[in-house]
C-alpha cells in the first residue's frame, strides 16, 4: 500500500491537487480503495479532503463531548467513549486498510461499518434520552 498503491494514486492526484478529479474518468482510472486518504485526495482534492476531515472531526468531538457529561455517562455507562474510540479506529482502518468514507465508497464493507456504528450510537443515545429527557434539552444549549 505504501510502496505501490499510494504512490500511484498520489501521482494522479498531483495533476489536480486543489479540487481533485471528481466523478470523472480520471478518478475511476486511478482510484484505489485500499488507500483511503490518498483516494479521497484524488477524488476531492485538498478542499474536498478538508471538508471530509472537518465533518469527521466534528462528529468525533461531539460524541466525545457528549459522552463526558455526567448525565450521559450515567445512562451510557461509558459507552460514549467507546463510540469515540470507534471513530478513531475507523480512521485508522480508513488510513491503512481500505477506504471507509469519502465521496464514493464502492465496498459493501464501508456501508455496513457505518450502518453498524451509527445504529449503535443512535440506540445508545435514544436509550439515554428515554431515561432522562432533560439530556435532550441540555444538549440544545
Amino acid at each position: 500500500r505504501l510502496t505501490d498503491r499510494g504512490p500511484r494514486v498520489m501521482a494522479a492526484f498531483r495533476e489536480s491537487p486543489i479540487i481533485g478529479f471528481g466523478f470523472s474518468g480520471g478518478y475511476y482510472a486511478n482510484q484505489d480503495g485500499h488507500v483511503g486518504n490518498q483516494n479521497m485526495l484524488l477524488h476531492g482534492g485538498i478542499l474536498g479532503y478538508l471538508v471530509w476531515m472537518f465533518i469527521f472531526l466534528s462528529i468525533s468531538v461531539r460524541i466525545f463531548t457528549l459522552s463526558r457529561r455526567v448525565e450521559v455517562k450515567s445512562m451510557l455507562a461509558g459507552g460514549g467513549s467507546v463510540f469515540a474510540l470507534g471513530m478513531l479506529a475507523s480512521f485508522m482502518i480508513h488510513s491503512s486498510s481500505g477506504q471507509i468514507w469519502g465521496f464514493y465508497s464502492s465496498g459493501p464493507g464501508a456501508q455496513l461499518h457505518w450502518a453498524w456504528l451509527l445504529a449503535a450510537a443512535n440506540v445508545s443515545l435514544l436509550a439515554a434520552l428515554r431515561h432522562d429527557p432533560s439530556i435532550h434539552q441540555q444538549t440544545q444549549n
